[in-house]
């Protein structure tokens, strides 16, 4: 899912776009950082609410780095997630082991989270699922040590998937799978334990 929206106007020269940034205004730093020139139009937040809805004008010579900043700062916001779940990883048997449910992420923000995982802890075994409406997407993920001790994803994933009613399979260090039963999803994060 986008965190831009491209709005239809009738001007030859910009493009006009609605954003989601954060009070911090990370989007900013990587307009200034890319060189995107935009005109700020019109900015709403709710009163207790860290996001903004940003309306904004951009030339659309400056369009590509636009949309690209903006998915800078969405690769840049799920690995920031994916730190927060690497610290609340549970410790079996010397692995790390995370099972955790992000819901609405496509496969490319699943597969983005999940590499980061298995490159920075190699002790990493990671179960993500996504729920999309009633479809389920599974990733697991396991570091080199996790792999060399016989902890395969490819058979996490398949274990899982199972449990909602689905397949999947993969490499040991990286797999993908779904299912088709949301509500068995708890249960299958918990098999993971």
């Amino acid at each position: 899912m986008k965190n831009y929206w491209r709005m239809s106007n009738f001007s030859i020269f910009s493009v006009f776009y609605t954003y989601i940034d954060h009070s911090s205004y990370p989007a900013d730093r990587l307009f200034v950082q890319d060189k995107v020139r935009i005109k700020y139009k019109r900015e709403y937040a709710k009163e207790d609410s860290p996001y903004r809805i940003i309306f904004c004008k951009v030339g659309k010579k400056d369009t590509a780095r636009f949309e690209q900043a903006l998915d800078k700062l969405k690769a840049e916001a799920s690995l920031g997630e994916a730190k927060q779940f690497l610290a609340s990883a549970k410790t079996v048997k010397d692995l790390h082991v995370l099972a955790t449910t992000r819901n609405g992420v496509d496969t490319a923000e699943l597969r983005t989270m999940g590499d980061f995982l298995r490159d920075k802890d190699p002790k990493a075994v990671a179960v993500i699922a996504s729920i999309n409406g009633e479809k389920i997407t599974f990733l697991a993920v396991c570091g080199k040590e996790a792999v060399a001790r016989g902890i395969k994803a490819g058979d996490l994933v398949r274990h899982v998937s199972a449990i909602c009613g689905g397949k999947g399979g993969g490499k040991p260090d990286s797999a993908m799978g779904g299912g088709s039963d949301p509500l068995k999803v708890d249960d299958a994060l918990a098999s993971v334990d």
